[in-house]
Formats: structure tokens, sequence, C-alpha cells
């Protein structure tokens, strides 16, 4: 199982990297309000046998702005993972975020 951790994170901190335009632009957007927006978003979301997210929700947030959350949110319901193997995986994941 610590294996499948493992290779699960990778993935994800591989698309956490990875931005769409609307995303970029709605990030951007949340920017502009707050320049030293940081924190991290808690999201527990579920992929179902075919790699698609099911259901997501925001677990927690400490970044005090529902609008980057919804940005979160919109990325994660988007996101397209290999099939997993056994059923359908429930996967919780912090996305952090720092102001540059």
């Amino acid at each position: 199982k610590k294996n499948k951790r493992i290779c699960w994170r990778n993935y994800l901190q591989g698309l956490k990297k990875l931005k769409t335009d609307s995303d970029t632009i709605s990030l951007k957007k949340e920017l502009v309000k707050n320049p030293k927006l940081a924190g991290t978003v808690k999201v527990n979301f579920l992929i179902d046998t075919n790699g698609k997210v099911l259901r997501a929700r925001v677990k927690s947030s400490t970044t005090g702005n529902t609008g980057l959350d919804a940005c979160v949110l919109a990325a994660v319901r988007g996101f397209v993972f290999p099939r997993p193997q056994g059923g359908p995986v429930e996967v919780n994941y912090p996305f952090e975020f720092k102001s540059e």
C-alpha cells in the first residue's frame, strides 16, 4: 500500500503543476484582489473506476478566500486519473499556495 500511496502522491503533485486557461484566469483574479494570498486548501475527492472525479469538496481551508477554494474545486473536478485497480479511490489532498 505504501508504494501505491507514493505513486498517487507523485501523480497528484504533477497534476498540481498543470493549469488550464480557466484555472489560471480564476487564480489570477484572486491574486489581483489579494497579492499576498497564501494557505492550504484540503480537498476530499472520489476517483471512480474510469479515473474521473466523481465528487469533490473542500474539507478545510486556511486561505480565507472562497474564490480560491472554488478555483481549486473546479480544477480537481476536471482531473482525469489512471483507472484505479480494485475500485473507486477516495483521496484527501492538501493544495498549498504561497505568495511570491
